[in-house]
């Protein structure tokens, strides 16, 4: 817990808890963001947000703008992200190797995935394309002679 919420529990009063509270919803919500900024400036210097005639701009605060947005018009799914990604965060750090060698790459590719998947449904990106089903009778072996 960040040390700002130590000092405000130590208030007593309406104010002290309504300060507790506060915090918490700002870490929250920050910490909901948070799990999308990385995708979210890769996809930016990627040319997702460009338009035909326009180049989206670059940098920092548009990237939290983006994830401001992002996060709390779906908030629970984010929130279910980060449960997540604290979740596995766990056995990852239980053994040190594994922190190393499989918690980033895993995260960035749970993150990543979240990301383009809001992108969708907002409609920045394409849906990917459906695609149909081969009948069997396409596989099947020519009947041999007996």
């Amino acid at each position: 817990m960040p040390p700002i919420f130590w000092f405000y529990l130590h208030l007593n009063g309406f104010v002290g808890k309504a300060a507790v509270f506060l915090c918490f919803y700002v870490f929250l919500a920050w910490g909901m963001m948070m799990a999308l900024h990385y995708p979210l400036l890769v996809a930016q210097e990627a040319g997702v947000f460009d338009e035909p005639v326009r180049r989206a701009r670059r940098g920092a605060l548009p990237v939290l703008r983006r994830a401001f947005f992002l996060a709390l018009g779906r908030p629970f799914y984010t929130l279910g992200l980060l449960f997540i990604a604290a979740l596995a965060t766990l056995p990852f750090a239980a053994t040190g190797v594994l922190l190393a060698l499989l918690w980033a790459g895993g995260v960035a590719l749970l993150t990543t995935h979240v990301t383009r998947l809001l992108l969708i449904q907002y409609g920045v990106l394409p849906p990917p394309p459906v695609e149909k089903a081969i009948p069997d009778e396409q596989f099947r072996l020519p009947a041999s002679p007996s």
